[in-house]
């Protein structure tokens, strides 16, 4: 299992070689895949396949990568507020 840093050090890397629009598009197909996937399973009356388990841990890659970048650029945290705003509105849902 890789670190934590050196699945930053690959994420930077790919932002730097590919860009940042490319990279947010890749972020956009993932998560369009993974919509298309769990579709597909459910479709065949599954719960759970691996292909959706496969395109789920793309987007969170993706995820993890933007996390990373947005961190970096000096949002000085400004993304996990957000974070926390959100997650405690869905607290007050439940």
């Amino acid at each position: 299992m890789m670190s934590k840093e050196e699945r930053e050090e690959i994420y930077n890397k790919a932002w730097k070689h590919y860009g940042p629009e490319m990279q947010l598009d890749i972020f956009i197909e993932e998560m369009a895949e993974l919509i298309q996937a769990i579709l597909k399973t459910r479709r065949n009356n599954v719960t759970y396949s691996h292909a959706m388990f496969e395109e789920f841990a793309d987007v969170l890659i993706c995820s993890e990568q933007l996390q990373t970048r947005l961190s970096l650029l000096g949002k000085d945290g400004q993304g996990e507020t957000v974070f926390d705003q959100v997650l405690a509105l869905r607290e007050l849902k439940l």
